[in-house]
């Protein structure tokens, strides 16, 4: 049965208290969320209903499904899904391989850059500090 506008909002709302109002991709609860944060999810290729999401999750979403479409040579997306989840899931521990990639930062890294580079801005904007 295809809905109508008119009826997404109380049909979400059946679908958040079938979810016990609970997103299922980030465990948040909806009722700490502005209600316009929460999405009717849908699939794109049949239009189904599929749940309740936050709008983060929601878009995050789309998005590894687009990118899982693109990447699936000859798989199901959702296999390609699988895939890299087995992937991650195999590589979580002890690392494989001996070796870091040479454009990795460590958090400390990454202040430091982000310091001299807020320096570099002060000094140029004449606001240097003693």
């Amino acid at each position: 049965m295809r809905m109508k506008n008119k009826d997404i909002k109380e049909f979400r709302e059946m679908m958040v208290e079938d979810q016990q109002g609970i997103c299922p991709l980030c465990n948040r609860s909806f009722s700490t969320m502005n209600p316009r944060d929460v999405c009717a999810d849908h699939c794109h290729d049949t239009g189904f209903m599929r749940g309740a999401l936050c709008r983060n999750c929601n878009g995050n979403l789309g998005r590894v499904e687009g990118l899982a479409n693109r990447s699936k040579r000859g798989l199901s997306k959702i296999s390609w899904l699988v895939n890299a989840v087995g992937y991650l899931e195999d590589r979580k521990g002890a690392p494989k391989y001996d070796s870091i990639h040479p454009t990795f930062k460590t958090e400390v890294e990454k202040r430091t850059l982000r310091n001299k580079k807020a320096k570099a801005r002060r000094i140029k904007n004449g606001k240097a500090s003693t």
